[in-house]
């Protein structure tokens, strides 16, 4: 199974017409799709668990979307995701990146990457490098779980086709 996180710009600045917009962009990623993949909305984000790897960039209304993997919801859980992607030595210098969508979340976007990046450290004696990194750990808090992003695509963004009228 493959889960894959979609971001939308325009799209969040929709106001009350927003659900609108979000089901049709859901609509236009099921055409996409050829298996019947489990879409979710969320805030900020639509998750897509599927069985293929998905290529979402000729569907408009997606600025970018990621691969990822469910991390759970704890900071052990987290730190055991992150472990099997360190095959990086000490030359290298990284950084780790955290958005939090669920603001209920008890940790802040900055605890969890300071948390994060204190074990990568440990782990591999790389530095941390904020500006000129040679690998970015990317995590996302949503609805109270983590998501390790492993990979990023660019979407053609815009608004999603089917809403901009005659």
């Amino acid at each position: 199974m493959q889960l894959v996180l979609v971001r939308y710009a325009e799209i969040g600045t929709k106001g009350k017409n927003r659900p609108f917009f979000e089901r049709t962009l859901i609509q236009n990623i099921s055409k996409v799709l050829a298996d019947k993949p489990m879409i979710e909305r969320r805030f900020g984000r639509i998750l897509i668990i599927t069985d293929q790897t998905p290529d979402l960039s000729k569907v408009y209304g997606i600025s970018t979307y990621s691969t990822a993997v469910i991390a759970g919801n704890t900071m052990e859980e987290l730190i055991a995701k992150v472990k099997p992607l360190l095959s990086f030595d000490s030359s290298k210098s990284f950084r780790v990146t955290c958005s939090r969508l669920d603001k209920t979340f008890t940790l802040t976007s900055q605890e969890v990457a300071a948390n994060v990046g204190a074990f990568v450290q440990e782990q591999t004696g790389a530095k941390v490098n904020l500006k000129n990194f040679d690998i970015e750990i990317v995590i996302e808090i949503i609805n109270g779980n983590f998501y390790v992003i492993t990979e990023t695509f660019e979407g053609p963004g815009g608004l999603p086709q089917g809403t901009e009228g005659t």
